[in-house]
């Protein structure tokens, strides 16, 4: 009977062990350089306009929100309404992509570099090397107005201790990320049903060369804001605050001939911190706190290979997509994003 008691708690030691570590490590690169890259930002600044027809360049963005239920479908917007009703939104659009991979950090150095749109021109006064690149990326524009871009997002919620599958993960603009095979993704995936490590696949993006796509993944929890006076009564008015993970991600080929493409990535995580009670008389008030933290980048993919990017963590991901995260502190644990290129049409 002594050493049957002996086993069981053998079991039990066995049972209640860490989990093994993965084996299977990512092998992050840092992204190669985009082809609209200035290095050389000397000169006076000047002005060039760039007169072009809306439908030449990006299609209207668009939002998808991911409310938990799988899909393997794959989700395709293409511009509805008339041209009239959003030529101008296209190309304001435009010089707002232009300014975020042309030099994106150099426009706020100088109060004479500008872009923005007058009628129907795009008008840019920078230094010469940035106009160059300026002028390259509206070809490009134009040469891949046709092409269709899939994109396949995947949230990766991970303890702080199986963070050495993503060692030596390069410094990004906003964050770290660095560029991986989508081999090694798929050889992540399996393995993490018998770990820690959760992972929440969203629908495929199928998006307009240069169009923007965002996937949220989050939860909404309802609040007293205030109260309406009803003579004696007070009616409470409930608001909603959002917590958890807004993706957006971009595609723009890496030239006009390139058959690459340079994906622009940004993370934005909203915490639900703490509700604070405010007794007001003879009611309650509630007055969410919410941090907002971001991490961004841009990376050049080819096919069959995908981004990632370490995110800030999600600490109030007890409640997305119910219960992910399950009941323990998230403070051990950090957010990776997972873009991969799919398919070009």
């Amino acid at each position: 009977m002594k050493h049957f008691w002996c086993v069981l708690l053998l079991l039990a030691a066995a049972c209640a062990s860490a989990p093994p570590p993965l084996k299977v490590q990512l092998n992050p690169m840092p992204s190669e350089p985009g082809a609209f890259d200035v290095s050389d930002l000397r000169g006076e600044p000047e002005t060039r306009r760039y007169r072009v027809k809306p439908e030449e360049l990006l299609a209207a963005s668009f939002k998808t929100v991911f409310d938990g239920r799988p899909s393997d479908g794959t989700l395709t917007v293409p511009p509805s309404d008339p041209i009239e009703s959003w030529g101008t939104a296209a190309l304001s659009d435009a010089a707002r992509l232009i300014r975020g991979l042309v030099a994106p950090e150099s426009w706020d150095a100088d109060p004479r570099r500008a872009i923005y749109v007058e009628k129907d021109e795009i008008v840019a006064r920078h230094v010469p090397a940035v106009l160059t690149q300026v002028e390259r990326l509206i070809e490009t524009l134009k040469a891949h107005r046709l092409t269709l871009v899939r994109l396949h997002v995947r949230y990766f919620n991970i303890p702080k201790d199986d963070l050495r599958i993503i060692r030596h993960l390069p410094a990004l603009r906003e964050g770290l990320g660095g560029v991986v095979s989508r081999r090694e993704i798929e050889a992540l995936i399996p393995m993490t049903y018998n770990h820690r490590i959760m992972v929440t696949q969203t629908p495929n993006l199928t998006l307009y060369h240069g169009q923007l796509g965002v996937v949220t993944i989050g939860s909404r929890f309802a609040y007293i804001k205030s109260y309406k006076s009803e003579g004696p009564v007070y009616d409470p008015a409930i608001d909603l605050v959002t917590t958890g993970v807004e993706i957006q991600v971009r595609a723009v080929a890496n030239g006009p001939d390139s058959d690459r493409f340079r994906v622009d990535t940004s993370v934005e995580v909203r915490d639900l911190n703490s509700i604070t009670n405010v007794l007001l008389q003879n009611y309650v008030l509630l007055i969410p706190t919410v941090l907002t933290s971001r991490s961004a980048g841009q990376f050049t993919l080819g096919p069959d290979q995908a981004a990632v990017l370490l995110a800030p963590p999600v600490r109030s991901v007890n409640g997305i997509l119910g219960g992910l995260g399950g009941p323990r502190s998230e403070s051990d644990r950090m957010t990776l994003i997972v873009v991969e290129l799919d398919r070009v049409e």
